[in-house]
């Protein structure tokens, strides 16, 4: 009976064991991909501000020889055409330029 008793206490002891090491397991895998996810987030962030960078300096160079663009607004009283706002004009082209970047990165 005693025997029998440990036999049981040792396969409840391995299944045990096999559980928490099967848990253990996934735990870390999760783990390290968080981790990864993480790291990918970070370095598509640097990307971002790395892009709005040289965006930002070449707008600058370039605003200076090129006048704004303009809107056509069609209204009843007929077509007017209207400068981009000078504050939002970058702002638009970037979103634009992300907008390009993505699809040509993940079509």
């Amino acid at each position: 009976i005693l025997a029998r008793a440990r036999r049981e206490a040792e396969r409840e002891a391995a299944r045990l064991r096999d559980n928490l090491l099967e848990k253990a397991k996934i735990e870390a895998q999760q783990i390290v991909t968080q981790a990864r996810l993480q790291s990918k987030l970070r370095l598509l962030e640097l990307k971002k501000q790395l892009i709005r960078q040289v965006f930002e300096a070449g707008f600058t160079q370039i605003k200076a020889q090129v006048s704004p663009p303009q809107r056509v607004i069609v209204s009843p009283q007929g077509e007017e055409k209207v400068d981009f706002d000078e504050e939002k004009w970058p702002e638009e082209l970037l979103e634009l330029l992300e907008k390009k970047i993505s699809e040509a990165l993940w079509p």
